[in-house]
C-alpha cells in the first residue's frame, strides 16, 4: 500500500505537475495572460503526446541518470583523478537533464500551439463574395 501511495505520488509530482506547468508555461508565452487564464492549456497538459514525452524524458534522462549519481569505480584511486571522473560524471548528468528539458518545453510548445490552430470563420466565404461585387 506504501509502495503504491509513493508511486502515486511519484507520477503526480515528477510527471503530471511538470507537464502541466509546462503547458501552462506554453500558454503564457504564446498566448499571452489571456491563454494562460483560461483552462485550454489543462487539455493539452494531459494529453497523451506529452505526458508521454514528458514520462519518457523525465524517467530516462533524469531519474535513471542520477541513479548512479554515487557511482564510482572500484579501480578508482582517491586522488585528482576521482575528482576529474566525478566533474566528468556530473556533467554527463546536467548535459543529459538538460535535453529532458529541452524535449519538455518542446512537447508543451508542439500541444498548445496545436491546439491553439485558428479556425476558419463561418462569414469568411459571404466576405468574400462581398468583396467581389
Amino acid at each position: 500500500m506504501h509502495r503504491a501511495a509513493a508511486a502515486l505520488h511519484y507520477v503526480l509530482r515528477n510527471l503530471v505537475a511538470v507537464s502541466l506547468a509546462a503547458s501552462l508555461m506554453a500558454a503564457a508565452v504564446i498566448g499571452g495572460l489571456r491563454s494562460a487564464l483560461s483552462l485550454r492549456w489543462v487539455a493539452s497538459g494531459l494529453s497523451r503526446f506529452q505526458l508521454g514525452l514528458v514520462t519518457g524524458a523525465i524517467v530516462s534522462l533524469i531519474t535513471v541518470p542520477w541513479t548512479f549519481v554515487d557511482w564510482r569505480p572500484d579501480s578508482l584511486p582517491a586522488t585528482s583523478i576521482e575528482t576529474v571522473f566525478v566533474a566528468l560524471k556530473l556533467s554527463a548528468l546536467v548535459v543529459l537533464a538538460h535535453l529532458a528539458w529541452a524535449l519538455i518545453l518542446f512537447a508543451a510548445q508542439q500541444t498548445y500551439g496545436s491546439s491553439r490552430q485558428p479556425r476558419p470563420a463561418a462569414s469568411a466565404p459571404a466576405t468574400h463574395a462581398a468583396e467581389r461585387s
